[in-house]
């Protein structure tokens, strides 16, 4: 007789991971509270999670196999995986592309009959600086105006929170990120660089870009 209380728990709660990394995850199954033998650990990766090949394994015996869930059962017929009263661990490595917060599913299976879901949160932080390219100025002298358009491409894998420009290394200014603006100079040469910061703090002031506005008309005396 098998009594099956499905009071299974896992750790850790949660995961603290980087973006685009293999990170390692060991999870402890705790069967010490349950009388029912578990026969099979089965965990399901969020969307955007690339599991690992070759980096699944478990501190007893078992049996992998990953058909979209990752699954251990115990490599001896007629065994259980993890046995009531004990503690064991299953282990792999996993790679999550796009930030955000997640939850790992984890299903115990009893030899009852039962069933246990639990899920472990996990957080990806963004650690990739937006990316950003002026297209206009060119690196060339203007002869119209000394008002000129400021036009950028900006992309990032998270939320974009604040942009802005700086003339020849003066103060910030700080504009609407991705939509075009005017910046005014005055004739001579000049460096503009713009910013962006995104949710996650990461700033990209690299794009750089040296022009001149000259609007004065050549003077000539007839002698």
């Amino acid at each position: 007789t098998y009594l099956v209380f499905a009071n299974t728990s896992v750790a850790p709660s949660s995961f603290n991971v980087v973006e685009d990394i293999s990170r390692f995850y060991n999870i402890t199954v705790n069967n010490t509270a349950n009388y029912s033998n578990i026969t099979s650990v089965n965990i399901t990766l969020p969307s955007g999670f690339t599991f690992t090949d070759g980096t699944a394994n478990a501190s007893v015996n078992a049996t992998f196999s990953n058909t979209s869930v990752l699954i251990w059962v115990n490599d001896t017929a007629g065994s259980h995986f993890i046995k009531n009263q004990t503690v064991q661990y299953v282990w792999f490595n996993a790679t999550a592309a796009t930030p955000g917060n997640y939850n790992i599913s984890i299903l115990t299976l009893y030899a009852g009959g039962g069933t246990n879901l639990t899920n472990i949160s996990v957080t990806v932080n963004d650690t990739t600086t937006p990316s950003l390219t002026i297209n206009f100025p060119l690196n060339q002298t203007y002869a119209t105006n000394t008002s000129i358009e400021l036009n950028y491409t900006l992309s990032d894998n998270g939320a974009i929170s604040v942009c802005w420009y700086a003339i020849d290394g003066g103060s910030n200014v700080t504009i609407v990120c991705g939509v075009n603006t005017t910046i005014n100079v005055s004739e001579g040469g000049h460096s503009v660089k713009v910013y962006a910061n995104d949710s996650a703090n990461n700033i990209n002031g690299s794009s750089f870009l040296a022009f001149s506005s000259d609007i004065t008309k050549p003077l000539v005396t007839l002698v």
